[in-house]
């Protein structure tokens, strides 16, 4: 359990500091031009650190206001939120409250005020409603009284019910402050239980939940007599946490989020960031009370949940976010009980008088209530996108403008809409002006997400028909997309009929007219012929170049080396000698010649093709540089995206090239070129070694600076012993920022001088070093200081950025990323002080020598180093390769093997759950629009994870979590099926399906962190900027075959 210290707080302290410090010089500037996305991307990364931070330390107060903030900005960032005045004003008064949110956690004091209103009032901008919507009083004679500071005074009644029905769904509930509504609003999506439950693990479930409450429930009475007694209470925690682990692998989903929240809570007491309260043990001890009803209900099958439920849960939230000062919870149960006793025959009549307008009502900005068209077949997408866009505007020109009474708050709401529209509508009119005599023109994602916030935004009766239409464009261009069919001259000028058509409905209803005036319905008919003209008059596309080509023809050019590299490029990389090595280079260097020849006028074959031939180029003359792990992944990437497009030919499907694995292929061999230009033979004794030497003292004396790096001979761990969860929230937070390192990498190394870049560069590693040093990972805490100085130098001009700087600072970036990901891995960082010294010396110095050459450490797997070590004394045995996998099974479990009858129940769910859902992805990759296969890999995705998470195999949860939210956003229709997620969760289930095989012989699999940022990238749709990571458990898998092949050896000998 992580004890916050003086130290850690003071950190954070100073972390918060420096945020303020530039929140408060950076905000005048974007005030002054809201348009400039520069000042704005540095606003939300103060926030977002602010986030972060503040949730690992416990700063609640602080680190919810910086959530919401977060939200706006990422929605102004990608504009499907309008600047305005109220957005600024909020962002403002945000900024203008943290002094005060910090001064208070500094000097260990509650918030002087409510931070809800501020939460609120962000979500109310999101959700498109006016700032003060939720905030009203139903007491009246109380409203005078009401300020932002006793915000949380304001009673609201409570609308949130379970997912599930109950008995008791409608009898009055308890009045509560307005604190509490948010978490209310969230037990709406508390989940119902499964109803598919192998009956033998339910009773199995049962059973143990009676042990688990039998053994906790006088456990928690003797810890409220003494509560110094952490033992009893970490034991009642940790039968809250079997409740929700066991709850959720077979079904019992209501009661698991239960459990979950009083688990949460107990975990702050635990860690000493919440102090327990009365109104606190009365709440677990009302939950411990009621919880053998619940587990019986769940027993029979029924839904009738005690109707407290939801308050339970809502509290609890609350109170982990140290919100309890804010509302009595003694108070709210002893009304719902008057309240159940007095009102349980009136409950119809109660519903029917809640006023909507006392209820907080978040709206879900990507609202899909709008249903898909039917999908279309790819070859035809042009031709259907033309005829939806001119039925829709059929629809238009006969859909008359019906003006229903209006209040005063909707008439003021849909002005708002009309102005946007019209700021959008522009929008696509520039786009349409700027490719109008540039046809075919690729969709952007801009003129998508247009439409995206003209069908969201318009979600009025009297400007229905323009969320129609725009829900009707927006999936056909998302339609064109998926199947990279161009813009042609048609689609243009249809859409910018129909745009004129919007608008003239737009100009109609400002004007408040009833219907079109006989004028303009006869303009607008006259539209539409002119449009159906043009589709009568359509071609089809002509036939891509690509298409032209043969599959049989290019298959028989002998080019099997090359198509199967994707499968044999490692091994004869990693383990041929040199000339077997040149020879395969060689040959695959010949059939990529041969085969460019063949599709010369193939743009993705040529584009693909020259990235690989000008790197087997590089490798034909510098053999050596095939050892180097980012050169290998980029190419198994590049050989992989040849091999989709020659899939996408056979099966006459679009494709298109990704512009990131060439760049990246390209990038990793300037990088290798830059850094070894000395070292083209460093690890052979032939000629040329010397002939490399020799290139490198020329260049030295030619007055070209180098860049080299030798191995440090022995690898020097820190052991990290980091409360779990703590080290989860900052490896998700570094790994993230190693991402958009790299990313502003790449811009500074276009220029070197742009203090601008610098400074982002500088502040992400200072946020890396201040999480690493509260994680209590000191040598990654060094390494970024070190970092940060010489960034802090370029800036302050006391050192010259040069490129030779720009190689050095790559290699250091290079190895902060080796540092995260083994920390990731094996939760063992490794030390750089020999690094660390040079860096000190060259910024003193204020140059850089003209051969520079950088002291790296050299990486191996823990468990391999423990064989090699023992390889060093005695020839391999039997009993090294079981120290070997026991070394494995050891270094993967934190906190020791789970119970192995829980282990075993859920391996052999898992199991028969990885194989079905082998059969419904297949059924899914060959229709995509399988919503039923989708949702039953939701439901099996789901139960594995559950289930994971009840014996510690964080890594299989993780990714099982990610691929059930993008299988929903696939079911609802909100992101697109296109082939790069086909790919993606391909590998995602077959590392499954490899995950529950390795943690069958007891070895927890590590954490996925590539295949998980992939897919989240995908929800945030950035994932076309990559490609699909690599993810193996191989070496875990080579361990557990090599035993079982020594033991079945040893039988056979018997």
């Amino acid at each position: 359990v992580f004890d916050m210290n003086e130290e850690i707080r003071q950190i954070f302290i100073e972390e918060a500091t420096e945020s303020l410090a530039e929140l408060t010089s950076l905000l005048p500037v974007w005030q002054q031009d809201i348009h400039n996305l520069t000042p704005l991307k540095a606003i939300h990364h103060n926030f977002y650190t602010l986030k972060g931070s503040g949730r690992i330390i416990g700063a609640f107060s602080i680190s919810e206001i910086a959530y919401a903030i977060e939200n706006i900005l990422i929605h102004l960032l990608d504009q499907s939120l309008p600047v305005n005045d109220e957005v600024v004003s909020l962002i403002a008064r945000a900024v203008e409250e943290l002094p005060t949110l910090i001064a208070n956690f500094s000097a260990a004091q509650p918030p002087q005020f409510d931070p809800a209103l501020i939460i609120l009032q962000s979500h109310n901008l999101l959700a498109g409603l006016p700032l003060s919507h939720g905030m009203e009083v139903q007491d009246e004679r109380d409203e005078a009284n009401v300020t932002e500071a006793s915000a949380s005074e304001s009673q609201l009644p409570l609308q949130a019910q379970p997912s599930v029905t109950t008995e008791s769904d409608n009898i009055a509930a308890p009045q509560i402050p307005a604190v509490l509504a948010p978490f209310v609003e969230q037990t709406k999506q508390m989940p119902a239980d499964a109803d598919d439950a192998d009956p033998d693990i339910k009773e199995i479930f049962i059973e143990e939940a009676y042990e688990v409450l039998e053994e906790i429930m006088p456990l928690y009475d003797n810890w409220q007599l003494d509560d110094t007694n952490v033992a009893s209470l970490t034991d009642v925690r940790r039968g809250f946490h079997t409740l929700k682990g066991s709850g959720r692998m077979v079904g019992a989903n209501y009661s698991a989020e239960l459990a979950w929240a009083l688990e949460s809570m107990l975990n702050r007491w635990l860690d000493k960031s919440l102090t327990p309260s009365d109104d606190m043990k009365q709440l677990v001890a009302d939950v411990l009370a009621a919880y053998p009803e619940i587990i019986n209900t769940f027993a029979e099958g029924k839904q009738d949940y005690p109707a407290m439920v939801p308050l339970w849960v809502a509290a609890a939230n609350a109170y982990s976010q140290q919100l309890g000062d804010e509302f009595s919870y003694s108070a709210l149960a002893a009304k719902d009980v008057s309240a159940t006793s007095a009102t349980a025959t009136e409950s119809t009549a109660t519903d029917e008088l809640a006023p909507i307008d006392s209820t907080i009502v978040v709206s879900d900005i990507d609202d899909e209530s709008i249903q898909d068209k039917p999908a279309v077949d790819a070859v035809s997408s042009a031709e259907t996108m033309l005829k939806n866009i001119h039925s829709i505007n059929d629809m238009m020109t006969e859909k008359p403008i019906v003006i229903a009474p209006q209040s005063g708050e909707e008439r003021e709401i849909l002005d708002i809409f009309v102005e946007e529209a019209k700021e959008l509508l522009q929008q696509i009119d520039d786009f349409i002006s700027t490719h109008q005599h540039q046809p075919p023109v690729q969709v952007s994602e801009e003129i998508v997400r247009a439409f995206h916030t003209l069908r969201a935004a318009s979600g009025s009766n009297a400007l229905a028909a323009i969320s129609d239409v725009s829900a009707t464009i927006e999936k056909s261009l998302e339609h064109l997309q998926k199947h990279d069919t161009p813009l042609s001259a048609q689609h243009i000028e249809a859409l910018a009929q129909s745009v004129a058509l919007i608008k003239g409905y737009l100009d109609a209803y400002e004007g408040n007219i009833q219907q079109h005036s006989s004028t303009a319905t006869s303009q607008s008919k006259q539209d539409v012929e002119s449009l159906q003209a043009m589709l009568d008059s359509s071609e089809e596309p002509n036939t891509q170049t690509d298409n032209e080509l043969s599959i049989e023809q290019l298959l028989a050019l002998d080019i099997d080396t090359l198509l199967d590299a994707e499968w044999q490029l490692s091994e004869a990389f990693n383990e041929l000698s040199i000339e077997p090595l040149k020879a395969y280079i060689e040959q695959i260097a010949q059939q990529i010649s041969r085969l460019a020849n063949s599709t010369a006028k193939s743009p993705k074959f040529t584009a693909i093709l020259t990235a690989l031939a000008d790197s087997y180029h590089y490798l034909t003359d510098a053999p050596q540089a095939s050892d180097d792990s980012h050169i290998q992944a980029a190419l198994l990437a590049a050989h992989t995206h040849l091999v989709a497009l020659f899939d996408s030919l056979a099966g006459r499907m679009s494709f298109k090239v990704n512009q990131s694995i060439l760049d990246d292929l390209q990038a990793a061999i300037s990088s290798h070129r830059q850094h070894h230009a000395g070292e083209l033979a460093a690890t052979s004794k032939s000629d040329a070694e010397s002939k490399a030497l020799l290139s490198v003292a020329s260049e030295a004396m030619d007055g070209q600076p180098v860049v080299e790096s030798i191995s440090v001979e022995e690898l020097q761990l820190e052991a990290v012993n980091t409360d779990v969860e703590l080290l989860e929230i900052f490896l998700e937070e570094a790994q993230e920022l190693d991402s958009a390192i790299a990313q502003t990498f790449n811009q500074w190394r276009q220029d070197v001088a742009d203090i601008s870049t610098l400074k982002i560069l500088q502040r992400h590693l200072h946020t890396i070093k201040g999480g690493a040093r509260m994680a209590g990972i000191r040598s990654i805490g060094d390494l970024t200081h070190a970092a940060e100085s010489i960034y802090e130098a370029f800036t302050n001009e006391k050192v010259t950025a040069t490129l030779q700087w720009v190689s050095v600072m790559q290699m250091i970036q290079d190895t902060l990323s080796m540092q995260l990901e083994y920390v990731a891995r094996y939760q063992q960082s490794f030390w750089t002080r020999d690094l660390i010294e040079q860096l000190d010396e060259f910024e003193q110095q204020g140059e850089l020598p003209q051969t520079v050459t950088l002291k790296l450490p050299i990486l191996k797997n823990p468990a391999q180093t423990a064989t090699a070590d023992s390889e060093d004394h005695i020839e391999p045995t039997d009993a090294a390769e079981a120290i070997s996998l026991e070394a494995l099974i050891a270094n993967s479990w934190s906190n020791g093997l789970p119970d192995t009858d829980i282990l075993d129940v859920f391996l052999e769910e898992a199991e028969e759950l990885v194989e079905n859902s082998q059969k419904y992805l297949q059924l899914f990759l060959n229709n995509t629009s399988d919503v039923a296969a989708v949702q039953t890999l939701q439901r099996d995705l789901h139960t594995v994870k559950g289930g994971a998470r009840m014996v510690a195999a964080n890594g299989i949860a993780d990714l099982a979590h990610q691929m059930e939210s993008v299988y929903e956003s696939l079911a609802i229709g909100r992101r697109p099926a296109t082939k790069v997620i086909s790919e993606l969760l391909i590998s995602c289930h077959d590392w499954l399906k490899d995950a529950v095989f390795v943690l069958k012989h007891h070895i927890n699999p590590a954490m996925p962190t590539a295949l998980i940022n992939a897919l989240q990238d995908f929800s945030k749709d950035t994932l076309s900027s990559r490609h699909i990571p690599a993810e193996s458990l191989q070496t875990e898998i080579s361990a557990i075959l090599a035993v079982q092949d020594k033991q079945s050896a040893i039988r056979g000998d018997i």
